[in-house]
């Protein structure tokens, strides 16, 4: 076997291999309100498949990020305010509004 077919033999288990990791379940029952995103990634070993949405209120100090999540028993939106865990939703329920999420402001 030459180089190049040894090459593509490693190249194509690889994204074999890394293609499995989208394909886990989505554990949700090690999350906590409160992690980070970072934290997430970690207790959920997989990163998020995309931003789905985000949106600066600059007024109130707050950024709410919602990203997916895929898994083998369904998709997930996980909603962060400030970086941190709000709440996780089906990906099939409607995507909250996201004015909804900014605690309120006392003048």
């Amino acid at each position: 076997m030459n180089i190049s077919a040894k090459a593509l033999i490693i190249l194509l288990c690889t994204i074999v291999i890394s293609s499995c990791s989208e394909l886990r379940e989505v554990y949700t029952s090690s999350l906590k309100i409160g992690m980070t995103k970072s934290e997430v990634e970690i207790t959920l070993k997989k990163k998020p498949v995309a931003t789905v949405a985000a949106k600066n209120f600059p007024e109130a100090h707050t950024v709410i990020e919602v990203v997916q999540y895929n898994g083998t028993g369904g998709n997930y939106y996980f909603y962060f305010v400030n970086d941190r865990l709000q709440k996780w939703t089906p990906a099939d329920d409607h995507l909250l509004y996201l004015d909804d999420m900014v605690p309120n402001q006392t003048s």
